[in-house]
This record gives C-alpha cells, sequence and structure tokens, in this order.
C-alpha cells in the first residue's frame, strides 16, 4: 500500500519534477522495503513460536507443526541477502500453514478460538 500509494505522488512530480520525484521514490522505496519488502524475519519467527506452541499444547495435528518450523525456517533465511529469494517460498508455504489451521481449527470445536486452548469455557 505505502508503495502504491507513493505512486501516486511520484507521477505528479514526474510531470515537473523528475530529479524531486526520484528523491520522493527514493523515500517511499526505503519505507517500503523496510515494512516487509523482502526480508520476512519477523513473520518467520511468528510462525516458528506459534509452531511451537501449537506443537507444546499438542494443538493439531504433528505435520502441521512441521510445516510451521520449516516455514519459519524459511522466514528467517530471507534475511540473509543472497537467500532474500526465498520470501517467495516463505510466503506460498505460509498460505498453506494458514490454511490448514483454519480449517483444523474450525473442524475442531474442542479448540476455543478466543485463547487457543483445548479447555471448553464454562
Amino acid at each position: 500500500m505505502v508503495a502504491s500509494i507513493g505512486l501516486n505522488q511520484v507521477e505528479v512530480w514526474m510531470v515537473t519534477e523528475k530529479a524531486q520525484a526520484l528523491l520522493i521514490w527514493m523515500g517511499i522505496e526505503s519505507v517500503h522495503l523496510g515494512l516487509g519488502g523482502g526480508i520476512e524475519f519477523v513473520g518467520g519467527i511468528w510462525v516458528l513460536l506459534l509452531s511451537l506452541i501449537f506443537s507444546k499444547g499438542k494443538i493439531g495435528p504433528k505435520f502441521l507443526h512441521v510445516l510451521g518450523f520449516l516455514t519459519g525456517i524459511f522466514g528467517m533465511l530471507t534475511s540473509i541477502p543472497s537467500l532474500e529469494s526465498l520470501g517467495a517460498v516463505f510466503g506460498l508455504i505460509q498460505i498453506l500453514w494458514f490454511g490448514i489451521l483454519g480449517l483444523i481449527l474450525w473442524k475442531e470445536s474442542k479448540y476455543n478460538l478466543l485463547c487457543l486452548s483445548t479447555n471448553k469455557p464454562e
């Protein structure tokens, strides 16, 4: 969204001030990349820790935990410049992981969606 909205501003400046437009784009691109353009380290840690919690709490099947661990590792590896292209792999596996997790939580009424506990609220 930052890049999409920013591109409109750059387009306006391109008509009259090309140097100014380039300078504006450099700032917008820095913010865009800082918010998640390619490096998925934080998302990788998040999926890895959530999978660890699910594993310890025996929430969901074991293959979901393994898939989550792999997803997290791929996400963290994107912080290595030569492995930044793994971001696409991370994104695709994460979509699969989220889909399976959603189906499991939806189908298994024993999981309380508010606290991810196997105890039913009273």
